[in-house]
């Protein structure tokens, strides 16, 4: 059994089982350390009208957009013959503000190595491993996997994504991994294919041009586009992530689909040849099904149907080329997706993949209609709606203050202290992925900053401030253990139907696709029920869970036993706490304090101590050892669990 998949489960249980306020199993490097600002605008805008389509046509695509539930776009920008025609982003994000790509990194990665082929510094033949003289204990497959085999997702090495927050040495651990199936010879998607072909863009970019990956990219892909905000994180052995981690605006991958549409070519300059091109955008590696409705290019995704290509993220980023009608669309999203089979790409696909009109009668009430819904996007949509500003003469001349700060808060106002956790403001989707752990919440601290809320949590040693607006979102720069995001956010006060007053506060990462929600309710006694939600939620792991009984007899068994004895929706149940965790804390000073803190605790560890069997039965299954088949081995433990 890899070392990885043995931390893997010590990181689950960290985190679901045990509570650990610190449950990385590898050390911790800050990577997001840098906060991106707005780009200017690179390309020509211009009106759906002059290039042969009704605003209408547009308008109606934004409605579908905002009405679609699963959809959660956060901005978009179509263009048509490498023009603007509409771009349009939900309140609290911008086109222009770069946002986390996840696996559209993939594709810039792709085009790194085309370049590097084009300039006749890399065979696509090669082996991946003669990169890498310093790995010698590797399969047999795994010598025989070449770089074409990593641009086609066709490796069969097992070592993946996953595997990254267990593991710092990832391309030791690719190459020594387990190989599933002969190189070549079936599409299985794996993010550490893209990685290690950064590592070797990086290898042959610093020995023939005495450049990192990330300096070539600038000089020869980003700077000639226009690209001049694009941030990517860097990996625990030195090179960028190459699978994900890059931050993007969509205007800039609209540039970079628009550059692919036109075979390479930006405004009369060639940045990859032709021939590299036409190999990326065709079908390289038949996929399945459940992936949606493309096959796989050169790290990108390739139409079965007719032309169309796409570079996708999970979560909902993607950027949908149509050399038929000219048209790219960049969309950038916070949802529970995780490929193609997407409602919101379906809506573009179905809007702007056929027969477009070939002329437009300039209609100035329509193209009213689309300014106006670019303006109001998604927010018919909106979980908080901001308060309108105080109307008044005494009000316009500034006698009174047009947003004082909401009284309904003055009742919260204080500190209150959290039994024992592992939670964060920062969502878990985003400490996960980023091995970003601070402690747990020691206490939540309430105050007045003027006009504005302002929590202060004490996260392990740290203390993070962030100011709430309640007549609109309040941006904040917030550092989580050195990694620096930027947080949009908003308060408000609701009186319920039995007089009880519910506070919700909203925070908007708009770099990142995920949100994180609190709802509050205080009891006079002084303790606080804090509901702690983020979006996308658990329910990006469904599919996951629904493939572990195929992926192997044995992680069946496992899950069909749990299931049987601790209820049907037991391990759905614990990823919902992960994601959705409530908590009750008690206000400082408050006259039983103490004994409702001894009480949480108390509960918490017996969660703790009844998960010890379970714990247990899960390292038997997934890192068998020697004494697994001896008596009183896994059915020894599995005996515990059955009733008398």
């Amino acid at each position: 059994m890899e070392n990885y998949k043995r931390k893997a489960v010590e990181l689950v249980s960290n985190l679901a089982l045990e509570y650990k306020p610190y449950p990385a199993v590898v050390p911790y490097e800050p990577a997001k350390d840098k906060i991106m600002w707005e780009d200017r605008h690179r390309l020509l805008r211009s009106t759906p009208e002059r290039h042969g389509i009704p605003s209408s046509l547009i308008t109606e695509l934004f409605s579908r957009l905002e009405a679609e539930g699963r959809a959660n776009v956060h901005s978009i920008v179509i263009t048509k013959d490498s023009e603007v025609i509409a771009e349009a982003a939900r309140p609290g994000f911008s086109p222009n503000l770069p946002h986390l790509s996840h696996s559209m990194s993939k594709t810039v990665t792709g085009m790194l190595i085309l370049m590097l082929a084009d300039d006749g510094k890399i065979d696509t033949g090669a082996k991946a491993i003669s990169f890498f003289p310093e790995i010698t204990t590797t399969t047999d497959e795994a010598r025989e996997v070449s770089v074409e085999h990593l641009l086609t997702m066709s490796s069969g090495l097992s070592f993946s994504e996953a595997g990254t927050v267990t593991e710092t040495e990832w391309t030791r651990a690719f190459f020594e991994s387990e190989s599933n199936f002969t190189p070549g010879e079936k599409f299985a998607y794996n993010s550490m294919n893209s990685y290690v072909l950064m590592r070797i863009a990086d290898a042959v970019s610093r020995e023939h041009y005495g450049l990192s990956a990330e300096e070539f990219l600038r000089k020869r892909l980003f700077s000639p586009l226009g690209i001049e905000n694009a941030f990517w994180e860097y990996g625990p052995e030195g090179v960028l992530k190459g699978g994900w981690g890059l931050y993007m605006s969509a205007e800039s991958w609209a540039r970079l689909g628009i550059m692919m549409m036109n075979y390479g070519v930006w405004h009369g300059k060639r940045i990859i040849s032709e021939h590299s091109v036409i190999n990326a955008i065709s079908t390289q590696s038949i996929t399945g099904e459940e992936v949606g409705d493309f096959n796989y290019g050169y790290q990108l995704w390739v139409s079965r149907k007719g032309d169309d290509f796409l570079f996708n993220g999970m979560l909902g980023q993607n950027v949908w080329v149509c050399p038929k009608n000219g048209i790219v669309v960049a969309l950038n999203s916070g949802n529970n997706e995780l490929f193609q089979k997407s409602p919101a790409l379906e809506i573009i696909k179905s809007t702007l993949g056929g027969e477009l009109p070939r002329y437009a009668v300039r209609q100035r009430a329509e193209m009213k209609a689309l300014s106006e819904k670019s303006k109001q996007f998604f927010t018919s949509r909106q979980w908080i709606i901001p308060h309108a500003p105080l109307r008044g003469l005494p009000y316009v001349l500034g006698i009174k203050n047009r947003t004082p700060f909401n009284s309904a808060f003055d009742a919260l106002l204080g500190e209150y202290l959290f039994p024992q956790n592992n939670q964060g403001i920062l969502p878990v989707f985003i400490r996960v992925m980023q091995n970003n752990y601070q402690g747990g919440i020691r206490s939540f601290v309430f105050r007045k900053n003027g006009n504005y809320l302002r929590l202060c949590s004490f996260e392990g040693k740290e203390r993070i401030d962030i100011d709430f607006g309640f007549y609109s979102q309040v941006r904040n720069i917030v550092s989580f253990g050195g990694e620096r995001y930027i947080i949009n956010a908003i308060a408000d006060a609701v009186e319920e139907a039995d007089g009880e007053v519910v506070y919700k506060l909203e925070l908007i990462f708009p770099e990142l696709p995920n949100t994180r929600r609190i709802i509050l309710s205080l009891a006079e006694d002084g303790r606080l029920t804090v509901k702690m939600r983020e979006i996308p939620d658990e329910r990006i792991t469904d599919s996951f869970i629904s493939a572990i009984p195929s992926m192997s007899g044995k992680y069946g068994l496992l899950m069909s036993f749990l299931e049987r004895n601790l209820g049907q929706n037991f391990i759905k149940n614990k990823l919902a706490e992960l994601f959705s965790p409530e908590f009750l804390a008690v206000r400082e000073g408050a006259e039983d304090a103490e004994r409702y803190l001894e009480e949480e605790n108390e509960r918490i560890s017996g969660k703790i101590e009844s998960s010890k069997l379970i714990r247990t039965l899960i390292y038997k299954f997934v890192v068998p050892d020697a004494d697994s088949n001896k008596k009183g081995g896994i059915s020894g433990i599995i005996s515990k669990f059955l009733p008398k």
